[in-house]
């Protein structure tokens, strides 16, 4: 979804995604691996949609992805009683 945002400027199905671990995971690393692509080659200024007040630029979901990956690794280490660290 951030992907197309990214590189079309207007947000797109996100299709369908595996429900299984192995596949979940390989489905997860590949949209990231091609979201990461994406941010480090478009221009920040560029022109895109967000659900946040103007200006609407690709420079947004640099910052708003970084909160989303924070946010899932905190989830995800509390699900497991795993201490956070610095938290």
């Amino acid at each position: 979804w951030a992907y197309a945002i990214v590189t079309t400027g207007s947000p797109a199905d996100r299709g369908e995604i595996a429900d299984d671990g192995p596949a979940l995971a390989g489905a997860y690393r590949d949209r990231a691996t091609r979201l990461l692509a994406a941010l480090r080659t478009t221009d920040p200024e560029t022109p895109g949609w967000t659900f946040g007040p103007p200006p609407r630029l690709a420079s947004f979901w640099v910052r708003r992805q970084a909160h989303e990956t924070t946010i899932h690794m905190v989830d995800a280490l509390a699900s497991t009683m795993r201490p956070l660290a610095g938290c």
